[in-house]
């Protein structure tokens, strides 16, 4: 039996130590081919005509920028979509710092395309005396979106966190998960 293993996206270390099969009386040998985002798994050594699960255990592979796939199983010959959800790459300043603007922009850079992202999914984190920080607008599509704050009044600094709302998602239909606190701040010198 040969089942067809396609990923959203090319990826790397994956081979048949990632996979289990179970439900069949042999004892299975299971041959992997391919590469990049399309693989042949081939399971062999059936004792007879049983429905055979093949599941691929989670962190079996790596995309590019570093997802590790999710855990899978199918007995229809055919495995898709296991990449694992999508995370923030970075959230980056992209106005002068330090600053006394009444607003300045972010971007966020997703590991990969996302939709469903509005202003609802951030939200400004400051220090010091900064009061009245708040997320004005986004613009952006894709993997990178320009998220404009309103800095508020005070002196400290502000940062942009990416917060989990159930919103966002990739574009096979995997939830964003893993809220981001780790972006570049502004300085305000109000």
């Amino acid at each position: 039996m040969v089942f067809d293993l396609v990923f959203s996206e090319p990826m790397t270390g994956f081979d048949n130590a990632d996979l289990k099969v179970s439900g069949m009386a042999g004892t299975p040998t299971i041959t992997v081919t391919g590469s990049g985002a399309t693989y042949a798994v081939e399971v062999s050594g059936m004792t007879s005509s049983e429905t055979v699960t093949l599941e691929i255990l989670a962190n079996a592979a790596q995309d590019a920028a570093g997802n590790y796939s999710e855990a899978r199983a199918s007995t229809d010959s055919s495995l898709g979509d296991v990449l694992a959800p999508p995370t923030v790459a970075s959230v980056i300043r992209l106005d002068a710092n330090p600053t006394s603007a009444a607003s300045v922009d972010f971007i966020v850079t997703f590991s990969e395309a996302v939709i469903n992202v509005d202003k609802t999914d951030f939200s400004p984190t400051t220090t010091g005396g900064i009061i009245g920080a708040s997320t004005l607008g986004i613009s952006g599509s894709g993997d990178s979106y320009i998220v404009t704050v309103n800095t508020g009044s005070g002196s400290g600094t502000v940062r942009l966190d990416v917060i989990y709302n159930g919103s966002i998602e990739d574009l096979t239909g995997d939830s964003f998960i893993s809220p981001y606190f780790r972006g570049e701040a502004y300085t305000m010198v109000n």
